[in-house]
């Protein structure tokens, strides 16, 4: 039986068509600097991975606290990942064609055009005038994803000098997203994430359904009109909104797609920090999961904890893991006069 939230079913099964994680909020936050929205996510991009579906980007740890990007909203003592030189990056252009979708299984493909529809056994191109495709399922949770122009795909060349580097300083990176003297965002332990490469798109189209039982069926309808000016619309209709979520982009008719900068997968690291001394002990204080682009990925979970976000968690101890620190040392973090005296006091009272 399925209730669930539809952007958790929508990453559910998204994640097992081998792409990476998906974004059911591909789009860039448009409170950050124009550098940022520009591109979207990037390759070296440190975040937390969001309740609602998205990606709350914090800095990349790949260019200086300088960059654009960054803006010098970095930890204290931040030093950059050194890439070796040449081309860092892998692109493949056009790895999702245009008009052509992602599904979860045991969702049935129509294409709809001018003349009328007909049943498709894999996507093919829109004709000149405009037209679209239909998605219908019958099953409790389905997901979809429509690319009207394709996605272009990015990787870092480099993945064991991204995990190295993670490794290193995940300690470091959660007291600074979590510190009430830093970010204070009281990132879950296991929701920071590290990319090494996503897939992006100009427009796109998503779809989640989450209904108690499989029943009647649900149809989604993505229209794509005539290419004129390089204008792309999309719109959706739906034969029921019951447990059915829809996002599109762009959501504006007269809006026109220039950019590529819509993240719809991230591949990367999720990077949790070890709370209990045995497991520190026995496997060192971090773990880090791959989500790599395959279909055994699985969904990351996350604590009801956030690292360091409390008064305790701010007692900064230094780590006995013996790994240097590219961000610095855990010791480079103060700790408030306040949290100070809240130790004093309970330990007085415990002595006492």
């Amino acid at each position: 039986m399925s209730d669930q939230r539809t952007h958790v079913v929508y990453t559910k099964l998204l994640l097992r068509r081998g792409h990476g994680y998906p974004l059911w909020i591909p789009e860039p936050d448009y409170s950050l600097p124009d550098a940022y929205r520009d591109k979207g996510v990037s390759v070296g991009d440190l975040g937390i991975l969001t309740e609602d579906g998205g990606f709350d980007f914090l800095f990349n740890v790949c260019v200086e606290a300088d960059d654009l990007a960054n803006q010098g909203h970095v930890p204290p003592q931040f030093e950059p990942l050194r890439i070796p030189q040449g081309d860092p990056i892998r692109k493949v252009v056009s790895l999702h064609r245009k008009n052509s979708s992602v599904t979860s299984a045991h969702v049935s493909t129509t294409e709809i055009s001018v003349e009328g529809s007909a049943e498709l056994p894999a996507i093919s191109s829109f004709v000149a005038g405009g037209g679209g495709f239909e998605f219908s399922t019958s099953k409790a949770e389905a997901a979809i994803l429509m690319l009207p122009d394709g996605g272009n795909r990015y990787d870092t060349k480099h993945r064991s000098l991204f995990q190295q580097y993670a490794t290193e300083n995940a300690l470091s990176w959660y007291i600074y997203a979590n510190s009430l003297d830093h970010l204070a965002r009281q990132a879950p332990n296991g929701s920071l994430y590290l990319v090494t490469g996503c897939d992006k798109t100009r427009s796109w189209g998503a779809a989640a359904v989450s209904r108690p039982s499989e029943s009647h069926t649900i149809s989604f309808r993505f229209v794509v009109g005539p290419i004129m000016e390089g204008r792309i619309t999309l719109q959706t209709s739906c034969s029921t909104h019951i447990g059915a979520d829809t996002r599109i982009y762009p959501d504006h008719p007269d809006s026109t797609p220039q950019q590529d900068n819509q993240c719809i997968f991230m591949r990367g690291f999720t990077i949790t920090v070890r709370e209990k001394s045995l497991m520190k002990k026995l496997f060192g204080p971090v773990q880090l999961k791959a989500i790599g682009g395959s279909m055994r990925d699985a969904a990351p979970s996350f604590s009801s904890r956030s690292p360091y976000s409390s008064y305790y968690d701010n007692i900064v101890r230094p780590s006995s893991s013996g790994v240097p620190s590219s961000t610095g040392p855990t010791e480079d973090f103060d700790i408030p006069d306040y949290q100070v005296g809240i130790i004093f006091e309970m330990v007085f009272f415990f002595f006492c």
